[in-house]
């Protein structure tokens, strides 16, 4: 690896980390009562731009999880080698797959729960796995294999 590829996205790295919770962001967190202070406390902070967008304060988890998309989004514009991001995004790979094999073996539908970071298309591993089609994938091995031991 070039160390001189990664000069520029470690500044942007600590410029990014600015907008993110401090320690007296999080003990002021705790010390609120109910979730409208919680969310007042949040309003002078980098959070408050999307949580003031919400229609109900009770919606904050879709301002969360829009911080979260925002900051792998500009990881992967800063970032000089796309396998570094590619390796943060592997968890949410699986937990969308966990949640994929949830649906399938209970038969509901949790698409509230999914999270839209990561690159797999689940949509064609779960119909392969319902019609039973063999597809060459890592994930759909791993969805496969899952499937067959709860079976």
């Amino acid at each position: 690896m070039d160390r001189e590829k990664f000069i520029r996205p470690s500044i942007t790295t600590r410029v990014y980390e600015k907008n993110l919770l401090t320690s007296e962001n999080l003990k002021r967190l705790i010390d609120t009562d109910n979730l409208n202070e919680a969310i007042s406390s949040l309003n002078d902070t980098k959070y408050g731009e999307l949580l003031q967008k919400l229609d109900r304060n009770e919606d904050y988890e879709k301002a969360l999880s829009q911080m979260l998309l925002n900051s792998y989004k500009d990881m992967i514009k800063i970032s000089p080698d796309e396998n570094l991001v590619k390796y943060l995004e592997e968890k949410y790979n699986f937990h969308n797959l966990k949640v994929l094999l949830k649906e399938l073996i209970q038969d509901e539908d949790y698409k509230s729960i999914y999270i839209d970071i990561g690159k797999i298309d689940l949509v064609k591993i779960k119909r392969n796995l319902k019609e039973d089609i063999n597809q060459n994938d890592k994930y759909f091995s791993y969805a496969k294999k899952a499937l067959d031991l709860y079976k």
